[in-house]
């Protein structure tokens, strides 16, 4: 229970630093730890803050009771995306602060380390949180080998009873930045570079074309949008070109 206890709190905690985020530069991952070990935290009455997990700003466990274990594995872009990666890396240093836990981080540098580094982070934590639709599949194997370890992703939808899901409506951003991008156009023209051709970002690039047709329907400007993929999320140059 104090497990469950604690996911919910994280998963606040993670949202709310998205809405806090807004440019700030993220912070160095440490270096791997070993898990931790020692009694568990009770938990308390529903709907009260577990001890050692809430009441304000430094909160730490007891003495000779272990924090909470959390570790991020992120997907291939990594820190430093401006999104999802740099987000639930904010709301573990929150949740450090405020809730005492212990944090560790491990980067996907691509596809093919996301079953290894969410095993070997699911062996030393409590709580994985997983980071993008791309790492989504991978979580979804390796989620039932691990059943005393809860697993919170964003992005995708991942069936089991230790998985905790969280998603994002991109296409209502999506349709804001259309809306946006049509009316100050001067040339009548305005283009998207996406990352990789998947739902997520299909769903933003859905909402975009929306924003446009609005603008159009609504003032009569007419408004012409191309879309390029660049097939990846971390190749800057690439996307430059």
């Amino acid at each position: 229970m104090r497990r469950s206890a604690a996911v919910l709190v994280l998963a606040w905690v993670f949202l709310l630093a998205g809405l806090a985020l807004a440019g700030e530069p993220a912070t160095p991952a440490p270096s791997p730890r070993p898990p931790s070990a020692g009694a568990r935290l009770p938990v308390g009455p529903p709907g009260s803050a577990p001890p050692g997990l809430g009441g304000g700003e430094g909160t730490a466990a007891p003495a000779g009771v272990a924090a909470l274990s959390v570790v991020v594995v992120t997907d291939e872009a990594g820190l430093g995306d401006q999104g999802f990666n740099d987000v639930a890396w904010e709301g573990i240093l929150r949740a450090e602060r405020e809730l005492g836990i212990h944090k560790d981080m491990v980067q996907s540098r691509s596809q093919s380390e996301y079953v290894g580094n969410l095993n070997y982070a699911a062996g030393k934590a409590e709580v994985v949180v997983s980071v993008g639709f791309l790492i989504a599949d991978a979580v979804g194997r390796v989620a039932p080998a691990h059943p005393d370890t809860y697993f919170v992703h964003i992005e995708g939808d991942i069936p089991g009873p230790n998985v905790l899901c969280f998603d994002f409506h991109g296409e209502q951003a999506g349709f804001l930045a259309g809306c946006v991008a049509a009316l100050f156009t001067k040339s009548g023209q305005v283009g998207v570079v996406a990352g990789r051709e998947i739902p997520p970002v299909k769903a933003y690039l859905a909402g975009f074309a929306a924003g446009i047709a609005t603008v159009r329907a609504t003032f009569g400007k007419e408004v012409a949008s191309r879309i390029l993929y660049a097939g990846t999320f971390n190749d800057p140059v690439k996307g430059n070109s």
